[in-house]
Order: C-alpha cells, then sequence, then structure tokens
C-alpha cells in the first residue's frame, strides 16, 4: 500500500551540487512518448525535448482541416483559428454575405481565406463555423487573462462574475442548438472553459458528468474538456475523482501528458485509495500506477503493475528510470568519494547508495521472466548488480539477456556498455594481458559515441566512455604509468606540457605506439604532433631559445599562422590591451613574432645603439607575450594548457615570469648612451620588477639618476605607483 512520499535523508542525495550522469540508455525502451519521463541530472531531462508534442494547436488544426474536407488550404485555416482577431472574424461573416473586402493588417491572406470560404459548397457551415470561433475568441480572452505573466505584472486579473459568465454560456446553449457534433463539442469545451475561468468549480463539476458522454469522438475537445473538469474537481479538493480524470488525459492525450502529470497529487492514501477505486479496467489500474511511480514510488508502482498485467506496455518506463536514478546517485557517489573521501561530506557505500532494496525488487522481476521484453530487466539487473560492485553476477545477466536481445544497434549497444562497465570495475592494478581486448572495446565505444549516440543527442554513452578513460587513468597512474594515464585522460594543465622533455616523451610515445592499447591511446589523445610542436615553441619562448622557438612553430601547422591581437612589441607607461587591439599596427603570427625575436635577440649581442634597441625590443616582446601583456594569446592554446597557474612551492608560472624581461630592459639601458632613453629602459625594468616578487629597486634608480629627464615627469604623471613610491 501507497503510504504517501518517501523522505529524502538530512544529507540530501548525492546529486546535491555534484555532476551526475547516467551510463544507461532509457530510450532502448522505445517509446517515444514517454521520453518526457526520462530521468536527467535529478528529475526530468533538462531541455525537456517532445513536451506535448504533438502540440494541442496541431491537433485542433488537423481536426478542423478533416472538418472542412481539407478544402480550405493549412496557413488560411490557421491564421482564421489561431490568429485573426474577434472584430475581423465578424468583419469576415459579413464580408462572406456582402462579397466585401475582409477587414485586418494580412488583408491578403484574409483575402485569400475569404475567396476559399466562398468557395467551399456548404455555406451555413462556413456561417456556423465563423459565428462559433466569434465566440470562441470572446472566451479565449477570459481563460488567457492571466496567462504569459511575469513576477512585476501587477496583480492578478480577478476572475470574471456571474454577470459575464451566465450570459455567454447562454449564448453557447443557443447557438449549439441543432448544430453537428464536431462544433457542439467545442461550444461544451468553451462553456467548461468559462465556468472553470470563472471559478464556478461545482457547476463545472455537474456539467462534465452531465456531458461527458456526448464526447464520443477521439479528439482535442474531449481531453480538454476533461482535463479543465479534474481541474474542477481538484479546486474542490476532491482529489480522488481529479486524480482519476488526469490519468485518463495522461493515457490517451500526448500533448496533455506532461502538464497531467504535474497536476496528479495524491495527497493521502485514502485519496489514492478512492481513485483506484475509479479505474474501470486493468489498464487504468495500471496508467494510474505508473503515474504514481513517476510522481513517488517507482519500485512499489513497478510491483504493482507486475502482478496486475506482467505484460504491461507501461513497466519499460519505471525500469529504466529506477536504473538511470541509480546511475545518477552513483556516479554522484563517485564523486564526492574522489574529491571528499569516505568521511564528512564524502560518499557512502555503494549498495546504500543504490537503495537498501531496489537491486534485490527489480532482480525478482527479471528472475520471474514474466514481462513483455525479460532481455531489458535482465541487461538492467546485471547494470545494476554492476553499480552494485558485484561484476561477476552481473556479467551473468548481461550475458544472459544477449541471447535475446532484439535486432536494435542501440539495444546492442547498451548491452555492451553495461558489459564494459562491469568489467572495468574489476580492473585495480595495471594487466597487460587486458589491454588488447581493452583497446578493441574501447575503440567500439568511441566510434559509437562519434556515430548514433552523439547524433541522438544521447550522452550516455560519452559519460560512459568518460568514466572508463578516468578509472583506468587512476589505474595506470597509481601503477608508475604517467605517460598512458595522460594519453587515457587529458590533464590540460599537466606539468608535461610545460617542459620541453614532457612534450618530447608524449611525441616519441606517439611515434612508437605499437601495441593495440597504445595505438588506441594515440587515436584517443586530442592533441594532434603539430598542436605538440606548439607546446614546444611556446616552452622555448618563455626560456629564451628563440632559435628553437622558430623551428618548433615551423613544425606546428596552422596554429604557427594564428595572427595576434595586437603588435606585440608596442610598449606604454600604462597598459591598455584593449586600445592596443584596436590601434593600427604590423600584424605578427605566433611564427613571425618568433622570428623577430630571434632576430632582435642576435643583434642584442653586439654592443652600441643598436643592441640597446634591439635589447628594448626583445623585452617589449617578452613583456606582451607574458600574462601582463598585450599579446597573451602567444601562450594561448586551444586547452590553454600553458596559462597561469599556481605552481608548487610558490613558483611563478613562466607566463608570469619577469626576469627575462627585466634582464633586457636593464640590457637596454646598459648600452645606451642616450639618456632619455635609458630611462625609458629603467622604468620599463621596475614595471616588469613589480610583476614580481621583488622590491622597488628600479624606482630607486629612477628617483636618483633620471629625476632631471622628460620621460621622469611622464612616469609621475602616468603611474600611480611611482607617484605612490615617491610620496606625492
Amino acid at each position: 500500500m501507497w503510504t504517501g512520499l518517501p523522505a529524502l535523508a538530512s544529507g540530501g542525495s548525492e546529486c546535491d551540487y555534484m555532476a551526475c550522469s547516467s551510463f544507461f540508455m532509457p530510450d532502448i525502451i522505445r517509446r517515444p512518448q514517454e521520453a518526457m519521463f526520462f530521468r536527467g541530472g535529478l528529475t526530468f531531462p533538462s531541455s525537456n525535448q517532445g513536451l506535448n508534442k504533438p502540440t494541442i494547436d496541431s491537433l485542433n488544426l488537423q481536426e478542423w482541416l478533416r472538418y472542412f474536407n481539407q478544402a480550405i488550404p493549412d496557413d488560411e485555416l490557421s491564421f482564421l483559428v489561431y490568429e485573426m482577431p474577434r472584430p475581423d472574424v465578424v468583419a469576415l461573416a459579413i464580408a462572406l454575405e456582402g462579397n466585401q473586402n475582409p477587414r485586418g493588417d494580412r488583408g491578403r491572406l484574409a483575402g485569400r481565406l475569404l475567396e476559399s470560404l466562398q468557395r467551399y459548397p456548404n455555406r451555413n457551415r462556413v456561417r456556423r463555423v465563423l459565428q462559433y470561433l466569434a465566440f470562441a475568441k470572446q472566451v479565449e480572452l477570459i481563460a488567457m487573462a492571466n496567462a504569459n505573466r511575469s513576477w512585476n505584472s501587477g496583480p492578478l486579473v480577478p476572475p470574471p462574475g456571474l454577470g459575464i459568465v451566465q450570459p455567454l454560456i447562454a449564448t453557447a446553449e443557443q447557438q449549439m442548438r441543432g448544430r453537428d457534433s464536431f462544433l457542439t463539442q467545442r461550444y461544451r469545451l468553451q462553456v467548461m472553459r468559462l465556468m472553470y475561468y470563472g471559478h464556478q468549480f461545482s457547476d463545472a463539476q455537474k456539467y462534465f458528468e452531465r456531458y461527458k458522454g456526448s464526447f464520443t469522438d477521439e479528439n482535442s475537445p474531449k481531453y480538454r474538456f476533461m482535463d479543465l473538469a479534474a481541474g474542477a474537481y481538484y479546486k474542490n479538493k476532491k482529489y480522488g475523482k481529479a486524480n482519476y480524470l488526469f490519468s485518463l488525459v495522461f493515457d490517451k492525450f500526448q500533448p496533455l501528458k506532461f502538464s497531467s502529470y504535474r497536476s496528479f497529487h495524491p495527497m493521502e492514501d485514502s485519496d489514492w485509495q478512492e481513485t483506484l477505486s475509479l479505474a474501470r479496467t486493468t489498464h487504468e489500474k495500471e496508467v494510474l500506477w505508473q503515474l504514481l511511480g513517476i510522481y513517488a514510488d517507482g519500485l512499489e508502482a513497478m510491483e504493482a503493475i507486475h502482478a496486475l498485467n506482467p505484460r504491461s506496455e507501461l513497466l519499460p518506463l519505471l525500469l529504466v528510470r529506477e536504473v538511470t536514478a541509480a546511475d545518477t546517485r552513483w556516479t554522484g557517489n563517485e564523486t564526492r568519494l574522489r574529491y571528499y573521501g569516505s568521511g564528512g561530506i564524502g560518499g557512502r557505500p555503494e549498495r546504500e547508495v543504490l537503495g537498501p532494496d531496489r537491486v534485490e525488487r527489480i532482480r525478482k522481476i527479471a528472475d520471474a521472466r514474466k514481462t513483455r521484453t525479460p532481455f531489458l530487466w535482465l541487461l538492467a539487473t546485471g547494470h545494476l548488480l554492476a553499480l552494485s560492485g558485484d561484476s561477476k553476477t552481473a556479467e551473468e545477466y548481461i550475458l544472459e539477456a544477449m541471447k535475446s536481445l532484439p535486432s536494435d544497434p542501440d539495444i546492442a549497444a547498451q548491452a555492451k556498455m553495461s558489459l564494459l562497465f562491469a568489467r572495468v570495475r574489476t580492473i585495480r592494478t595495471i594487466d597487460h594481458s587486458a589491454e588488447s581486448w581493452l583497446a578493441t572495446e574501447l575503440d567500439w565505444l568511441r566510434g559509437y559515441v562519434g556515430g548514433t549516440a552523439h547524433e541522438s543527442g544521447n550522452y550516455r554513452a560519452r559519460t560512459l566512455n568518460a568514466w572508463l578513460l578516468n578509472q583506468l587513468r587512476d589505474v595506470y597512474g597509481a601503477g608508475n604509468d604517467p605517460m598512458r594515464a595522460l594519453l587515457l585522460t587529458d590533464s590540460p594543465g599537466s606539468d608535461d606540457y610545460r617542459s620541453v622533455a614532457g612534450i618530447d616523451a608524449i611525441v616519441a610515445f606517439i611515434q612508437k605506439a605499437d601495441t593495440p592499447l597504445d595505438r588506441f591511446l594515440v587515436r584517443n589523445y586530442q592533441y594532434s604532433v603539430e598542436e605538440l610542436h606548439e607546446f614546444r615553441a611556446i616552452n622555448f619562448l618563455f626560456t629564451g631559445n628563440f632559435s628553437a622557438a622558430v623551428d618548433a612553430f615551423r613544425l606546428a601547422g596552422s596554429a604557427a599562422s594564428q595572427e595576434l591581437r595586437a603588435d606585440p612589441f608596442m610598449i606604454h607607461i600604462k597598459d591598455c590591451h584593449d586600445c592596443d587591439f584596436s590601434a593600427p599596427h604590423t600584424h605578427y603570427t605566433k611564427l613571425s613574432f618568433a622570428e623577430r625575436m630571434l632576430a632582435l635577440s642576435k643583434t642584442a649581442q653586439g654592443s652600441g645603439e643598436q643592441a640597446a634597441l634591439a635589447s628594448f625590443e626583445l623585452a617589449n616582446g617578452l613583456y606582451n607575450m607574458s600574462f601582463f601583456g598585450n599579446a597573451r594569446d602567444v601562450y594561448d592554446t586551444r586547452q590553454s594548457n600553458l596559462s597561469p597557474r599556481i605552481e608548487k612551492g610558490g613558483k611563478l608560472s613562466p607566463a608570469t615570469q619577469m626576469d627575462l624581461t627585466e634582464r633586457y630592459y636593464l640590457q637596454a639601458a646598459r648600452l645606451s648612451t642616450d639618456t632619455e632613453f635609458k630611462t625609458k629602459a629603467t622604468f620599463l625594468a621596475a614595471k616588469a620588477e613589480q610583476n614580481g616578487p621583488n622590491g622597488k629597486t628600479h624606482f630607486q634608480t629612477l628617483r636618483d639618476t633620471y629625476a632631471n629627464t622628460k620621460y621622469y615627469q611622464e612616469i609621475i604623471r602616468e603611474c600611480g605607483y611611482f607617484r605612490g613610491f615617491l610620496g606625492l
């Protein structure tokens, strides 16, 4: 017996603030009409794709098209039913009789509509339709008075009083007399809307009970009429009857499937028992239990439906919801364990995370072999057992499921995925004998992720792929094989990318890969050899080895031709990167920048003013290619591998080190005899010094040696740091 909503423990869910995900594809049940109830992260898919499709409007339009025997074009009829204002409908009716031009902003479309209506052989039908639509559009204004409101829209529009509603109801009753069932049902729907939005809930219930039998067609008015009646029962706290009616809409009318679920709210067990007692068939009971399973307790609902009808088509949705719920809890728990350990806000034992009896209860149904899709239950049980850590038994169930799979590539793929997951879960140390099999399976999964799974928007295969690679990365990392660990799952900030030796080791591994696993790792690795040469070139630039940087950039493919946003040799007292980006400037690529740096470094080895100027330009380039300059894009890569970070031991990242920059500015000052130039070079050395851990030694030199220069006064005007140093 259902006893109410389950309560979450005070500690919350594993998915609180965690990136929860699932490895199990719910769409393998092949019931697209239920896709809106697949679990996403916590409850439903975040995009809610497929909600209310087909829409009420589209179904209603098809019904109108059939009513007119397809004689009125779609666009014209849609315009008449949904867009034409009530006054224009009235004017259209007048124009139809007098052969006048219709009014309205969309005169051309309205004109074509008039011509189509004039050609229609049953003129009386057209008159009755226009009369009905004029009335319906009047009701629509009442029904939609508070629709599309925002939080700051002001007070709600109060419900219309009896003085407004009753005359309209009387008009509807008078106009529907003698009409065919198509229009009569629609008039009855409008009366129900008036009663509901006029808050005449008791009258709405009576009206429903009186006329529900007149809706003999399976059409949109029938279920909209029923949906409003359910709402009226709910408003009067008659939850048992309301929930029963909502279940009928949920089952029979796809456009209102999700909204009827959202309206389904058993408050107490007595409400639920009343709702169950109203069900006239086994199928209606199954629908009610499925709704309750989505709403509150999937396991109890699953068992109840299985007892009613083991072959029910409504069971698979509840099953995949339970499996994906277990997946998301398990992956969230994994995240907690990885980052916080087993204490405090860390993870919990796996079987506890999956629920104390979820696996056993689903396994019991699977073992009974009575469902319509036994393979699905065997597969789900195996997947859950793998999550719980019982990989041996999991494999037995998955292999048994594989014997009876239907001819469906995604179902076969899910079975392979679950089996792969179960087997990789058992790998705790490097096992070279399993590497060939691993390479084959991982290669298959990689191809599947890039194909069917990717194109269908199914993220489950990608999620499993990421988990497997992370798991194996940890195994190989713990087994003192950091190279394969890195190629399994890249860490963009790895120390290997911040040294030429580390990058060379990766390139060498790629070039000599000769085992199935190593060849897979090379295919899986996200960087090309050209990109690795780009990393080498940047590292050479950071160390001042400009010749090697040029050679490496020439091997770096398209990265070398990436144009920099500013002139990297432009320098100011006060940095303004956006100004440099927009100013007219000489354009450099990464390669041409490195080539200029190489040429300057050779000239800077000489003496005199030419060497001084080369040293100055060289320092400008070094400053601007750092984190502080206008050419950060020199060290920028696709994954920001060489961006500044907090280094071990408090060391500065290469992109923030100023030693080489400072050295070349001081060299420029030493080589020159021009006092103004020496002042400028010394200040820029001080500027570089400011970005490092040292003090203000060059500010002292400026004050003591160059106070009489013009550039000194410019520094005082523009540099607040220097004014502070001087106490100004």
